[in-house]
C-alpha cells in the first residue's frame, strides 16, 4: 500500500507534518462535530501569510514551466 501525494502541495504537506505528530486527539461528540463540521474552526498550519506567499510563488513557477514546455508566451507572470 502507498499514498500518492501531489508534489505541487509540498508546502501544505510539509506544514502539516511539521505541526502534527499523528496521534489521535480526544474529543467529545460535540467537540468533534464542531471541529470537523465548521469551516475555519481550527487554523490550518499553511494558512499564514508566509506559507500562502510561498504557495503563490511555487504555483507561478509551475505555471511558467508548463507554459514554457507548451511554447505559450507568458504575459501574466508575477
Amino acid at each position: 500500500m502507498y499514498i500518492d501525494l501531489e508534489l505541487r502541495r509540498l508546502t501544505e504537506i510539509d506544514s502539516i507534518l511539521e505541526t502534527d505528530n499523528g496521534r489521535a486527539a480526544q474529543y467529545s461528540k460535540d467537540e468533534w462535530r464542531n471541529y470537523m463540521g465548521i469551516y475555519g474552526a481550527y487554523p490550518l498550519p499553511f494558512e499564514t501569510i508566509e506559507k500562502l506567499n510561498e504557495i503563490i510563488v511555487n504555483t507561478d513557477r509551475d505555471i511558467n514551466a508548463i507554459e514554457l514546455k507548451l511554447g505559450i508566451n507568458n504575459s501574466n507572470a508575477l
